[in-house]
């Protein structure tokens, strides 16, 4: 973008089009890092977008099932996902470490690894 070749955007437009979150989520994973430009693409937002709405809502579709809702408080052993344990279990770390050396693209990737994780792990039909 440059102000002297007038191909600038508008950011309320953004934000009334992907919300704060949305376009909160698109300039932490998408915009480089704190020390170089970034570049920015409307169809690259609009993915991100999509992405992140996927994922999350994804998820939260799966925590908030009546099947899990109704076990809660009694989960067994053989309930949990050993993979999905490990990635959760060092995410904070890999999330803190990367913010720390202001790496935020990266804290981003970590958080994506575990719904990718959760997305694999995860078989609605596997279980009675």
């Amino acid at each position: 973008m440059s102000k002297s070749k007038g191909n600038v955007v508008n950011p309320l437009e953004t934000l009334d089009k992907y919300g704060v979150d949305g376009t909160r989520w698109y300039l932490m994973r998408n915009g480089g890092s704190l020390a170089d430009d970034a570049d920015y693409s409307e169809d690259e937002l609009a993915v991100s977008y999509r992405v992140l709405a996927d994922q999350v809502g994804n998820l939260l579709s799966r925590i908030a099932s009546p099947k899990v809702l109704k076990k809660m408080g009694t989960f067994e052993d053989g309930d949990r996902d050993q993979e999905v344990e490990e990635k959760l279990n060092g995410l904070r770390d890999r999330v803190c470490g990367a913010m720390e050396g202001f790496a935020v693209t990266r804290a981003c990737e970590s958080i994506l690894e575990v719904f990718a994780t959760v997305r694999i792990s995860y078989h609605p039909h596997s279980q009675p």
